[in-house]
């Protein structure tokens, strides 16, 4: 493993251990330790020598496409092919490419000029697309010669590492349109008392910063900017203060990591769109109909 960190470290990637066998950093500030120098790769792993490799990618310079492979039926089966479709002909040169110990494939691009590419979660609505996530600044990936639940990650296309295609980063930069949440079929709202107001926002403002504050790497921003619209309904209401939900959400990026500027911008936006769709307290009589519950298989059955 020490001679795959180093060889890595050669190519300009700024590599970290993560602990054997896992994802996980064995440091903390991962980011800033993240080194290609090869005295200290060479102590972190002669003093854990099984350990992965992490890639730091914004240190690295890079914008790594991450492209999964389902895990349930129904909708693309591979990240692969919502980026053949994204691309609909348009130029997508052949970089440095990484096949994933669960058949996905990390796609190695340098970030652009003058742009700070940061992490993007895939969905229908975000990032690129279903099965698609990205890695920039603020994110790492699993590097090859890592070994991860009984699979190893290998490179599969050894190049050298292209230029991220101008209109993959205006895919990534330009403006989201926020869904807003569906009205609910409850009927007429109960009397507002000042009383239940306060404890109805109160926590919905704790569920937020807790998912937040939660969340796992690589759908912090995505995470930030959903409970920032739910947060902003609230507003919208006269449920929430604004500057109240504000701090808070704040607060709930700093002890994630999110650098505050980032979270400063994903909370305006999502606020904004939230305000724009005003939400008030659901009728507290009003029962919904029961849903059958889903059936979940066990694992391993």
């Amino acid at each position: 493993m020490i001679e795959e960190a180093i060889t890595l470290a050669r190519r300009g990637f700024a590599v970290f251990p993560l602990h054997p066998g896992t994802k996980r950093p064995i440091h903390t500030g991962w980011e800033q330790l993240a080194t290609t120098g090869p005295q200290r790769i060479t102590r972190w792993w002669t003093a854990t020598p099984r350990a992965n490799i992490g890639i730091a990618c914004g240190p690295s310079g890079l914008l790594v496409i991450d492209l999964d492979k389902a895990k349930t039926p129904g909708g693309p089966r591979h990240g692969q092919e919502t980026l053949a479709s994204l691309a609909a002909g348009r130029e997508l040169p052949g970089t440095f490419t990484v096949a994933s110990a669960r058949g996905g494939r990390h796609l190695y691009y340098r970030q652009p000029e003058g742009v700070r590419l940061t992490i993007t979660a895939g969905s229908d609505t975000a990032g690129l697309g279903p099965l698609i996530d990205t890695r920039g600044h603020g994110g790492f990936i699993v590097a090859p010669g890592s070994v991860f639940d009984g699979g190893t990650y290998r490179i599969e296309h050894e190049v050298s590492v292209a230029p991220l295609p101008s209109w993959i980063v205006d895919e990534l930069t330009k403006p989201r349109a926020v869904v807003a949440p569906a009205p609910s079929p409850a009927g007429p709202c109960a009397p507002i008392t000042d009383r239940r107001r306060i404890a109805y926002g109160s926590a919905a403002l704790a569920r937020s910063a807790d998912a937040v504050a939660s969340a796992r790497e690589g759908t912090r921003n995505d995470t930030l900017n959903r409970e920032a619209f739910k947060l902003g309904c609230l507003v919208g209401g006269g449920i929430l203060n604004q500057d109240e939900a504000i701090a808070e959400l704040r607060r709930a990026a700093h002890t994630v990591g999110l650098p505050p500027a980032e979270a400063a911008r994903t909370i305006a936006s999502g606020m904004t769109a939230g305000i724009a769709h005003p939400r008030t307290i659901p009728d507290q009589h009003a029962r919904p109909a029961p849903r059958k519950r889903p059936f979940v298989p066990q694992a391993g059955k």
